[in-house]
């Protein structure tokens, strides 16, 4: 039953809107972004392993372009693209995305490979600031540099002026990585269906499964209010971690005095 939703292509819209939903909630403690990809392996082969094994085979990717905001690393919108497509032509996308579920867009970081007038437009159309990696910063090399595109000479002179400054901001790049780390370590990599709108589809839900966990850790770590927890009762107390020993305190001298008793009552 499963398998033949994840089928339907109906389903894929359905999925982003769910993310987008599920990100929502967090708008408030997130305006920094950083764009990234990572494949996903399936468990297919291309034309028919080769024409039945007679050259190495190997698994069809596909690729995950996601912008996660930077201090709660969730993913307001994710482009599912196969595993050869370029990086770069994504951000409008994601960065389009990220505004139209709700989110304001302060500064964008990305690497080299984003580098495009294209991108640096979409950025500045959104009220956003990009700060991606140039060449120059990189290489140091006047003539790999593109000052021409829109934004980048502000790039390149806002590292000149303050490296210091410029690298704590493009840093915050690093979290893109992080959660993708995450993503594949609590989710696994291997998308396991077999037809290709429903590995689309399953690698959809991966994320939105993924921002619900992330959704549940910052309700309970900085107190954020989850739409419909009055329907089910209030949100959980914080407890200080002098509270939680005391709990573990208490919960042990209860398991010793049951055992010194010999029993459970």
């Amino acid at each position: 039953m499963v398998s033949e939703v994840l089928r339907r292509a109906d389903v894929t819209p359905i999925l982003h809107e769910l993310i987008a939903k599920a990100a929502l909630p967090l708008a408030s403690i997130e305006d920094t972004f950083a764009v990234d990809s990572s494949g996903f392996r399936t468990t297919s082969f291309g034309d028919y392993c080769r024409e039945k094994y007679g050259a190495p085979t190997h698994n069809v990717w596909l690729k995950a372009s996601i912008i996660v905001g930077t201090r709660s690393h969730i993913i307001p919108r994710v482009v599912v693209t196969d595993g050869h497509s370029a990086d770069s032509p994504q951000l409008p996308e994601l960065v389009n995305g990220v505004v139209d579920a709700g989110f304001i867009l302060g500064e964008v970081y990305a690497d080299k490979g984003y580098l495009s007038a294209e991108n640096f437009t979409a950025v500045g159309k959104r009220a956003g600031r990009p700060t991606f990696c140039s060449k120059r910063t990189v290489e140091a090399d006047r003539s790999t540099a593109d000052t021409t595109l829109p934004g980048g000479s502000r790039c390149w002179h806002r590292f000149q002026s303050d490296p210091a400054d410029f690298h704590a901001h493009y840093s915050k790049r690093e979290n893109v990585e992080a959660t993708f780390a995450a993503i594949k370590k609590k989710l696994g990599e291997t998308l396991k269906s077999r037809n290709p709108r429903a590995q689309i589809n399953e690698l959809l839900c991966k994320i939105l499964a993924y921002d619900i966990s992330v959704l549940i850790h910052e309700s309970f770590e900085r107190g954020i209010q989850l739409p419909g927890a009055d329907l089910v009762g209030s949100q959980p107390k914080i407890k200080t971690s002098t509270e939680a020993e005391s709990d573990e305190r208490g919960f042990r001298q209860d398991m010793a005095n049951r055992l010194w008793q010999g029993g459970d009552n």
